[in-house]
């Protein structure tokens, strides 16, 4: 095996440990920043694909109102994105 064989062999070990290792921390940091940043009035998309605007935020738990006097309480790990609007 010749040098520039392992020095790609290496870079991919690298670059598969970044991938495997390093994305999910990333990912898991920007959900934990989304749910602490949660107020009245942020639209919101639930894991179920269900659009809505939050209500209240309890501590554990996240109440989300999906129509006009329709509100569904869900754990804040249900929410996949947020936009202030």
């Amino acid at each position: 095996m010749d040098q520039t064989s392992l020095l790609l062999l290496v870079l991919l070990g690298v670059w598969m440990l970044v991938l495997f290792v390093g994305l999910p921390f990333l990912q898991a940091r920007r959900q934990r920043r989304l749910i602490t940043q949660l107020s009245h009035g942020d639209s919101v998309v639930v894991l179920g694909g269900v659009l809505g605007k939050v209500h209240r935020v309890d501590g554990s738990i996240v109440e989300v109102e999906i129509a006009p006097k329709v509100r569904v309480r869900c754990l804040p790990s249900a929410i996949s994105r947020a936009s202030s609007r």
